[in-house]
């Protein structure tokens, strides 16, 4: 269906259907655009919300690319948003529960210059001018235009901090003149704490007839986020190869990740191949943890889930996955140390033997000296070795936690405290 851009004045499918001003207007088309004001009447300008709904009714497996072409909502060099008035926000949904960008201020356009991808087909844009009674400068002389196409979606992407959001498999290949492989990644990053489940509404993927390890055609679930270990399987949490659905199961198992973050990886030997199945569509959401979180107390105690083993014996919990981030004022740095340690030891072995080098292939407690997965790493610790006490370089310190299904010990106790660090 092909469409067109109508005047600033006017929308619909014809350009016959007159445009509101301020309030709040729902735009159902396949492409438009957005003129903010539409006359340079001040009082108009004036209203306290204005809201647009935008959306393609008719195209719901596509998403919206909405582009700023103007925009002047106050000083040019206006930060903190949230407290000024004109801003501007941007849903990413059919609900103001969803995602949110923004809010934007100033003189510069949104996203750095960049259009705007959304994930679903309908993104809501909320402009707050300022009071009802407001006749500020800067509210009357707001001002903004963009546009939108809708689009087919992605392959790839990162969601971080998102309560929920959908990943669904390509409708087209970025290999527009060859049908070799197709290979797409997606991140999920949860907040602290917390954990990710996908709930799939379909999964189809092309058949081969290998079925193995090197299965050519797969859609895989992982925990963590390193792509510098997409060939290591040992932290793949499911993964379906060749999966058809059946009058019994047309589609897997809600999937829960252990951690807060995730790597979804989409394989295909013919991207042409796999683009005529039906693919997938996974809706994920956070769901609380078992451990971790953010600690910002002065001092406290940490420890993994425990549970009764034989002879009613404590040790941690199989298959765990925790994070911690400890929090300390910008003038003070964190200090921990073990009043207890007893973790599987994981030693490599090569041909059958049993090497003494430690590489904590099964269970794994890591220290990193700052707020991200990136940080440097302070410590890989494993075995029944008591580690030295630890000082963080900055006001953060993050622990993380992982066990496997094998055997379990008694775990750890980390006594932590933030203290005044004097700058010289």
């Amino acid at each position: 269906m092909s469409s067109c851009l109508c005047n600033k004045s006017y929308n619909g499918r014809n350009c016959d259907q007159p445009r509101a001003n301020c309030g709040y207007e729902e735009l159902d088309f396949e492409a438009g655009i957005i003129t903010y004001p539409l006359s340079n009447d001040s009082n108009i300008n004036n209203a306290n919300i204005c809201t647009w709904v935008i959306k393609n009714s008719n195209s719901e497996d596509k998403v919206l690319n909405i582009t700023f072409t103007k925009f002047n909502l106050g000083s040019r060099m206006a930060t903190n948003c949230s407290f000024r008035r004109p801003n501007l926000e941007l849903f990413d949904g059919p609900t103001i529960e969803h995602p949110r960008k923004g809010p934007f201020c100033g003189k510069s356009l949104p996203n750095r210059d960049r259009n705007f991808i959304s994930s679903f087909n309908t993104v809501i844009l909320r402009l707050q001018t300022g009071t009802s009674n407001s006749t500020s400068s800067s509210s009357s002389s707001a001002s903004f235009d963009l546009n939108w196409l809708t689009t087919e979606r992605g392959c790839g992407g990162k969601f971080s901090g998102m309560t929920h959001g959908r990943i669904d498999s390509p409708t087209t290949s970025p290999q527009k003149t060859s049908s070799g492989p197709l290979e797409c990644r997606w991140t999920v990053e949860a907040d602290f704490g917390k954990r990710i489940q996908f709930v799939f509404n379909h999964l189809q993927l092309p058949s081969a007839q290998n079925a193995g390890p090197d299965c050519p055609n797969f859609l895989e679930i992982r925990e963590g986020i390193d792509f510098s270990r997409l060939n290591d399987t040992s932290n793949t949490i499911v993964r379906f190869c060749n999966w058809t659905s059946t009058a019994e199961f047309s589609a897997p198992a809600p999937v829960t990740s252990a951690g807060s973050s995730v790597t979804v990886l989409f394989r295909s030997a013919d991207g042409r191949a796999s683009l005529q199945e039906k693919g997938f569509q996974a809706l994920f959401h956070q769901v609380p943890g078992v451990c971790g979180g953010v600690l910002t107390s002065a001092q406290g105690t940490i420890s993994p889930p425990m549970r009764t083993a034989a002879r009613d014996e404590l040790v941690y919990q199989p298959n765990t996955a925790c994070d911690w981030l400890i929090r300390a004022l910008p003038s003070e740095r964190i200090s921990i140390r073990f009043l207890k340690f007893r973790v599987e030891a994981g030693a490599r072995r090569e041909n059958g033997v049993r090497l003494k080098e430690r590489k904590c292939i099964h269970d794994v407690l890591e220290v990193l000296d700052g707020p991200e997965s990136t940080s440097p790493l302070i410590a890989r610790l494993c075995g029944y070795q008591q580690p030295p006490a630890y000082t963080s370089s900055g006001r953060y310190m993050r622990i993380r936690w992982k066990s496997d299904g094998s055997v379990s010990r008694q775990g750890f106790i980390i006594d932590f405290v933030s203290h005044f660090f004097a700058v010289a």
